[in-house]
C-alpha cells in the first residue's frame, strides 16, 4: 500500500513505488504508507508528497483508479477472446466491492465511499464489505448449514479486526459482534523491531532523530528501515532455529551513516510476546461484548470461549506462531490458519461480487450492530458549580460534599447493540449555569489508549437557563433520547 506523487504531477502506487522510489534518497519522505490507518481523520489530516497535500481518501482513490484501470485492461483482453464474441459488455465493470476493517465506524466508511466517488464510481455502485466477513465468505462460512459460532481474527499489516459470526441461521449467517484496533497490526512488530535496532546502533545520534514523538520510527520517512525490520520479522517467523538477525539501517538524510545491526532472537521474543498477548486481549473483549442483553442500558452477558466452535485466522499477521499460540490456549485446541490466509480478504470480496452480480444478497453481512460504546459527556461553560452539577448528573447528593475532578463518560448504547436502536434517559443538571453543553461521543479503544479514546459525534447546547439561588437543590431535568441507525 505505497503511494507517491512525483514531481511531474503523475501518481504511482503499489510495488513500483517500492522498487523505484522508496529506496531512492531523492524521494525520502515522499512515499505514503498505510493511509488506511488515518481514514477517520480524512477531513483534518493530510499526507505531503511531491509538494502536494493529499487526504487519506484521496490516497485511497488513487489505488482504486489503478485497480479499475487494471480491470479495464483485463476486460479488453477478454473481449478479444474467441469465446467472448457476441457477449454484451456494456455493464461489465459498473460496481466495486471495497473491503474495510470491521471496526471502521461511520466516519471511516464515509471517507472510503468518498474515495470510490473520486475514483469514478457511482455512489449506488459502491459496496462496502467488512474484512472478517470477506474472509468468512472466502472459506465458505455462508454455505454452512450447521449452527456454529465462528470467530474471525483478521490481523493485517495496519489493522486488527475481530468478528463473531453465527452460521446456520435463517439468514445463512449473521454477525453477532465485532471488536478490533484500527491502529494495531503487523506494522507494530516492524516498528518495535526497528526501534530496538536503532537503539543498538549509533544512528540515533545522527540528526534528525530517527525516532518520532512516540519513540518509534516514522514509517513515511524511514520506510527502508521498516522494510529491513519486516524482512527480519519474516525470518524470525519462518526459521525457529535462527538465533541472530542482521538488519541494515540507512539514514535517508545522510546515506554515509549506514549500519549493520545484529539482534539476538531474545529481542524478537521480547517484541512478539506482548503484541501477541494483545491479540488475545482483543478476542476476549469481543466475546465479552457479545451475547444477550437483559436490559438495553446494561452490558451484555458475554460469550464463553467454549461456545466458539471455530477460530478462523486470516491476514499476514496470522502466520506469526505466537498469535496462534495465544488463541489456541484460549480455545483449548490448536488454531491453524487456512490455506492462502493472506488472500482470503480478496477472495471473499470476489465471492461477494459474484453474489451481487446474480441479484442475490446476504442479510447477515450488513452492519446491524453498534461498533462502539456510545454515550455522553456534558460540561457547563462555567466551573463555579462543577461539584453540584456533576453530583446531579451522577445521581449523587451534592450537599454531602461529593466531587468529580475529571470528566466522566456515561454510556447510552453498548458496543454490539442490535441496530437500529433507541435509548432514553433522564439526567439531572444543576441549573445554576446559564449555558450547558452535552456531547454525544463514542469510545474507541486502542493499544496506546487502553481506557478508550473519546470521539465527539454531536454537541448539544442548552442556553438561557434561568438562574437559581442554590444549585445544589434546584435541578434541571434533561431528557436525552438517542437514535442510532446504520448511518450514524
Amino acid at each position: 500500500s505505497l503511494f507517491i506523487h512525483l514531481r511531474d504531477g503523475t501518481v504511482q502506487v503499489g510495488r513500483v513505488v517500492e522498487r523505484e522510489y522508496e529506496q531512492n534518497p531523492s524521494y525520502a519522505g515522499q512515499v505514503v504508507r498505510n493511509a488506511k490507518r488515518f481514514m477517520r481523520l480524512d477531513s483534518s489530516y493530510g499526507f505531503t508528497s511531491g509538494q502536494k497535500r493529499f487526504s487519506p481518501a484521496e490516497v485511497l482513490a488513487e489505488f482504486l483508479r489503478a485497480l479499475r484501470k487494471a480491470a479495464e485492461n483485463y476486460t479488453d483482453r477478454l473481449k478479444s477472446h474467441a469465446l467472448a464474441k457476441g457477449l454484451d459488455w456494456s455493464n461489465w465493470l459498473d460496481a466495486v466491492v471495497i473491503t474495510v476493517p470491521a471496526y471502521f465506524g461511520a466516519t471511516e466508511r464515509q471517507a472510503t465511499k468518498r474515495a470510490a466517488r473520486l475514483a469514478g464510481f457511482s455512489p449506488t455502485d459502491v459496496h462496502l464489505l467488512d474484512e472478517p466477513v470477506a474472509a468468512a465468505l472466502a472459506n465458505g462460512v455462508h454455505l454452512n448449514q450447521q449452527r456454529d459460532r465462528v470467530l474471525v481474527v483478521d490481523l493485517g499489516g495496519g489493522t486488527c479486526d475481530l468478528t463473531l459470526l453465527e452460521t446456520g441461521g435463517p439468514k445463512g449467517f449473521q454477525e453477532l459482534g465485532r471488536f478490533g484496533d484500527n491502529e494495531f497490526g503487523g506494522l507494530d512488530w516492524d516498528r518495535e523491531i526497528a526501534r530496538r535496532a536503532i537503539v543498538r546502533s549509533d544512528l540515533k545520534h545522527v540528526p534528525p532523530d530517527l525516532l518520532g514523538d512516540d519513540g518509534l520510527p516514522d514509517y513515511m520517512r524511514y520506510g527502508e528501515i521498516l522494510r529491513a525490520a519486516e524482512r527480519a520479522k519474516i525470518l524470525y517467523v519462518d526459521d525457529a532455529n535462527r538465533h541472530e538477525f542482521v538488519l541494515k539501517l540507512e539514514d535517508p538524510d545522510n546515506p554515509a551513516h549506514a549500519r549493520a545491526v545484529t539482534l539476538p532472537r531474545g529481542e524478537f521474543d521480547a517484541v512478539n510476546t506482548p503484541l501477541c498477548s494483545y491479540v488475545g486481549h482483543l478476542a476476549d473483549r469481543l466475546l465479552e461484548s457479545c451475547g444477550p442483553r437483559r436490559k438495553p442500558d446494561k452490558p451484555p452477558a458475554g460469550v464463553k470461549w467454549g461456545d466458539v466452535q471455530r477460530v478462523l485466522l486470516v491476514g499476514g499477521g496470522s502466520q506469526i506462531p505466537g498469535v496462534r499460540a495465544v488463541l489456541s490456549k484460549r480455545r483449548g485446541e490448536d488454531v491453524v490458519p487456512p490455506p492462502a490466509a493472506q488472500l482470503a480478504i480478496a477472495r471473499g470480496a470476489a465471492t461477494y461480487g459474484q453474489i451481487l452480480s446474480e441479484g442475490k444478497r446476504l442479510d447477515g453481512i450488513s452492519h446491524p450492530r453498534c461498533p462502539h460504546d456510545i454515550g455522553l459527556m456534558a460540561k457547563p461553560n462555567s466551573h463555579r458549580s462543577w461539584t453540584g452539577w456533576w453530583a446531579g448528573l451522577l445521581g449523587r447528593p451534592g450537599a454531602n460534599g461529593a466531587s468529580t475532578s475529571k470528566e466522566e463518560y456515561v454510556p447510552l448504547l453498548w458496543r454490539n447493540t442490535q441496530l437500529p436502536a433507541r435509548f432514553k434517559a433522564q439526567f439531572s443538571l444543576s441549573s445554576r449555569n446559564p449555558v450547558v453543553k452535552i456531547q454525544i461521543c463514542n469510545l474507541e479503544y486502542t493499544r496506546r489508549k487502553p481506557r478508550g479514546a473519546v470521539n465527539i459525534l454531536k454537541t448539544l447546547k442548552f442556553s438561557g437557563l434561568p438562574p437559581v439561588a442554590d444549585g445544589r437543590h434546584d435541578l434541571l431535568l434533561v431528557d436525552v433520547e438517542f437514535d442510532h441507525d446504520h448511518c450514524l
